[in-house]
């Protein structure tokens, strides 16, 4: 953990820009099932309701205000592409590969990335309930102006990961392996424990607030003194 007021020039790497090679001219596609191999379209409010929909391939693609409830996407390939103001109770992105993606704007109760692969990603205007990213690969992934109730990075190998104008209210990361991870832009809850803060990067205020808890782990008792 370091600790930095983010005006010295220095900090942690930061994640590298995400840009999708999306085409001007998309073809409309009016449907997505198990096994597609989708390249070059947009899917005009899609109702993935429950959708299963392992193994597909979906590249240079617009999903324009998806109906998410309880789809589940495992085992697939999402790359070079834009998420449009997505909703759903839950969505399961296990063990699948998220590429050069923006997810802009939405709303989703619980999101399930666990074994995911997630490489240049930016996560914009989001509001999430329960992330699991347990056991997942991140890397290069910004948030920005999000608001989520639990980000659980438990087991997860992190790189350059950049938190801006975001609310966490819960942060978990037992035995993950972090690097640059910045949280500097975010209010920040509660901590699972001070351990899981190894490898990010927060602000003096946000020390100060977690003194309590560091005392604590080190079995430090912190007491107003007394004149006997």
């Amino acid at each position: 953990m370091r600790t930095r007021d983010g005006h010295d020039g220095e900090g942690p790497t930061a994640p590298a820009p995400v840009e999708p090679d999306v085409p001007v001219e998309l073809r409309v596609a009016t449907s997505l099932r198990a096994g597609d191999d989708l390249d070059g379209v947009r899917l005009p409010q899609p109702d993935l309701a429950g959708a299963g929909l392992g193994d597909v391939r979906l590249t240079r693609f617009e999903l324009d205000t998806p109906t998410l409830d309880g789809a589940t996407v495992t085992d697939a390939l999402l790359a070079d592409g834009r998420v449009i103001e997505m909703s759903g109770t839950s969505l399961a992105l296990v063990g699948t590969r998220v590429r050069d993606v923006v997810l802009d704007g939405g709303r989703v109760g619980a999101l399930d990335a666990h074994d995911a692969h997630l490489l240049r990603v930016h996560l914009r205007g989001l509001r999430l309930g329960f992330v699991n990213l347990r056991g997942s690969r991140v890397e290069d992934v910004v948030a920005e102006d999000c608001i989520i109730d639990e980000l659980d990075l438990g087991l997860a190998e992190v790189a350059r990961m950049a938190f801006r104008s975001c609310r966490i209210d819960r942060f978990v990361a037992v035995d993950a392996s972090l690097a640059d991870v910045d949280l500097r832009g975010t209010e920040l809850g509660e901590v699972g424990s001070p351990t899981d803060l190894r490898g990010c990067t927060i602000s003096p205020a946000q020390l100060t607030r977690l003194a309590p808890a560091l005392a604590a782990h080190v079995g430090v008792d912190v007491r107003d003194g007394g004149t006997g």
